[in-house]
């Protein structure tokens, strides 16, 4: 058995996916590391296609089903280790996750940020339409594993995780907190180390320093966003000077009109 298992999720092979894979095979040599994905038409080297197993989850949104490609690689693995490590494509890793890791490399859990509705009620996807999803004896379980990526798993808990695991459709990282949760699994957060590199969103990262970053985007989203911002307050500045050049009596109107 390895002592470490890294799963590189990726949905294309562009230079930031390449760049990445090379900069985790560079910083590991020791671990195991397999590229997992689903039906695309270039591959990295060795990669494992999960959807050439059968899946007993909904996998047809993969963005919202992402944590399947982990359980269905576990089920039919051809490796196994001590401990696994969930790294996406556009997690930048600087260093070993031997040492990134290190305050937590015994743990049975650990992830950045594990939401519970006593921890963070407003947590999106503590929603009715979501928890609806989950069957009945499942819902008083329900948490978050916020993100997804990084997240750690030892061998005995991705096997318990795994075997609660709803097979109904939910949101990925509610899937996978609530599963760890139902099967009594011990969540360790990430030291102040690791998690200070890892988020769910874009964050102005000092990528100098040697460490483990999500996520790390190519230039072209990150324009694209800033794009879809900039035109969101242009938009929202024109709706302002609109409303300032109509009557009082028109805008009073146009409010109470059922189509506003």
């Amino acid at each position: 058995m390895k002592e470490l298992c890294v799963l590189f999720h990726y949905h294309k092979v562009d230079p930031l996916t390449l760049q990445h894979f090379d900069l985790l095979k560079e910083h590991n040599p020791d671990a195991a590391i397999i590229s997992v994905t689903s039906s695309i038409s270039e591959y990295l080297p060795g990669s494992v296609d999960v959807d050439d197993f059968p899946s007993k989850w909904d996998t047809r949104n993969k963005w919202r089903a992402i944590d399947t490609t982990f359980y269905i690689w576990f089920l039919n693995r051809q490796v196994s280790a001590e401990r696994y490590v969930i790294i996406e494509y556009d997690c930048r890793c600087t260093m070993p996750l031997k040492e990134a890791y290190a305050e937590v490399w015994d743990a049975q859990v650990s992830c950045r940020s594990f939401y519970t509705p006593e921890t963070k009620p407003g947590w999106g996807w503590f929603n009715e339409k979501e928890i609806n999803n989950l069957d009945p004896s499942d819902r008083p379980y329900i948490a978050g594993v916020v993100p997804y990526a990084c997240s750690f798993f030892s061998h005995e808990a991705a096997e318990r995780m795994i075997e609660n695991l709803t097979i109904n459709d939910v949101f990925c990282e509610l899937r996978m907190g609530t599963a760890i949760r139902k099967a009594g699994l011990t969540v360790t957060p990430f030291p102040p180390s690791l998690k200070q590199g890892v988020y769910s969103d874009t964050h102005p990262f000092d990528l100098s320093q040697p460490g483990v970053y999500h996520p790390v985007k190519s230039r072209d989203v990150y324009e694209e966003r800033l794009a879809r911002k900039l035109a969101r307050k242009q938009k929202k500045l024109e709706i302002q000077q609109k409303r300032a050049r109509r009557p009082d009596w028109l805008n009073w109107l146009i409010d109470k009109s059922p189509l506003a």
